[in-house]
């Protein structure tokens, strides 16, 4: 493989008649208006004075589909605190302070998932109290009752073979900043929506670099 000095348009068409190509593909970042006056286009420049077909290929969405097909499973978090609908609320607030967790998955008696307890069911519990005195008596009622009270009725979760736009979906959907994973009615793990945002980010990031550095491809 040689390097080319000069001009990116004319150096790529001395390339292409060099190795006989029956056709140039390109990536094109897709620039309008003022960005793509100021920056010039080399795609554009190759199409208009090319003496050969060429093919051009959207980085943007080459990124979007790259990230349309990546899967969740490389950020579930494996190892997540669960605990029992039957456990009290006191109980469950012990366990997640001493992990320092948010959220908390909850299965019931035989294991299967049942919902997911967060800090914002566990606030929303505190402040049904009523009355100046109201809050005294909040360390006994946390012992006494159970979390079940506290879940949604509906349990949502994501198989583990989800794509990460879908799982953004259920997630903004939902209102949920966590969520439980599972393969076949088996607790996984879970993930959360600033993993997938992260994951959905560099996904797309490194597609538009590979889109970048690989420059025309010869036929």
């Amino acid at each position: 493989m040689t390097t080319a000095h000069g001009r990116p348009a004319p150096e790529i068409a001395i390339a292409a008649h060099a190795a006989n190509v029956d056709v140039i593909v390109m990536a094109t970042h897709g620039r309008t208006g003022a960005e793509r006056l100021r920056l010039g286009s080399v795609a554009d420049e190759v199409v208009r004075h090319g003496e050969m077909p060429v093919l051009l290929v959207s980085g943007r969405a080459l990124a979007a589909r790259s990230a349309s097909g990546a899967g969740i499973a490389a950020i579930v978090r494996r190892n997540p605190l669960v605990l029992n609908i039957a456990d009290s609320i006191a109980v469950s607030l012990r366990k997640m302070a001493s992990r320092r967790m948010l959220d908390a998955v909850v299965v019931d008696g035989e294991g299967r998932l049942a919902g997911m307890l967060s800090q914002h069911e566990l606030a929303a519990w505190a402040q049904r109290s009523r009355g100046p005195d109201a809050y005294v008596g909040l360390p006994a009622r946390a012992e006494e009752e159970a979390i079940s009270g506290l879940l949604p009725n509906d349990v949502v979760s994501l198989e583990l073979s989800t794509s990460l736009p879908d799982a953004l979906r259920v997630l903004v959907d939902e209102h949920l900043d966590t969520i439980p994973v599972v393969r076949e009615e088996e607790l996984i793990g879970i993930v959360t929506l600033q993993d997938v945002l992260a994951a959905l980010t560099i996904t797309a990031e490194r597609s538009q670099t590979r889109d970048a550095a690989g420059g025309p491809v010869p036929a």
